[in-house]
């Protein structure tokens, strides 16, 4: 039972077809995947592969069906990178960057005994996911500038449950502190666990969990739940 709430020419390729871990099915405007330099336009019907970086153009709506069935949509003006993607022997592993935009996701249901990881990523946050929808939004803090400045991470939750915790910081190799007791403020800037109807917006100035109103109009939603 699906739940809802609130990320070419291969023919001539055979390769290409292995590679494919979902494809387009609906499509609103213009969007492109990239992989090794190479830009191509997406159509419906147009595999993605592992790799792929995806942008839609504005105005535009972009919606992909993975191979596990699981379902995502991205705004106009997004950047999404699927960094991993396998769906295959009894496991799910998804990571997607979104570099700027946003992305809604309904992600189906794991199955009984399954090995699965289903994360959206930004450069403030991730959010690891289990059977349900939620969207990633990252604000531009300067317009087409590359790669993007964001000034804001939101992750929103209208149904099932949400772990959404700080990246891992990359840089040099350093000593480890001792064990030491963290702060609640600390920790919350670390990880926090969205419900039903929850969000939590992530700037400069640490992280807000809220409430939101779910029945708010939402066209990406609307584009999501109305195409195939």
């Amino acid at each position: 039972m699906r739940v809802l709430i609130a990320l070419a020419v291969f023919a001539l390729l055979p390769s290409a077809a292995l590679a494919s871990v979902g494809k387009v099915t609906a499509l609103e405007g213009q969007a492109w995947r990239t992989q090794g330099g190479v830009k191509q336009a997406l159509a419906v019907g147009t595999p993605v592969e592992q790799n792929d970086e995806l942008q839609v153009g504005e105005p535009g709506k972009l919606k992909i069906v993975l191979d596990d069935g699981s379902e995502f949509a991205l705004e106009g003006g997004s950047l999404l990178a699927l960094n991993q993607a396998v769906f295959k022997d009894g496991e799910r592993s998804f990571l997607g960057m979104l570099r700027v935009g946003r992305m809604l996701t309904w992600v189906k249901k794991k199955l009984t005994g399954s090995k699965e990881k289903f994360e959206v990523g930004t450069d403030r946050a991730v959010a690891g996911v289990r059977g349900t929808i939620f969207s990633v939004e990252v604000t531009p803090e300067i317009v087409h500038a590359f790669p993007p400045k964001n000034k804001a991470t939101r992750v929103r939750v209208t149904q099932g449950k949400v772990a959404v915790k700080a990246p891992a910081k990359k840089g040099p190799r350093h000593e480890v502190a001792g064990p030491h007791e963290i702060s609640k403020q600390e920790w919350e800037k670390r990880f926090v666990l969205l419900k039903k109807n929850q969000m939590v917006e992530i700037t400069d100035g640490g992280w807000k969990q809220s409430p939101f109103d779910p029945k708010a109009p939402d066209d990406l939603k609307k584009f999501l739940d109305a195409t195939p």
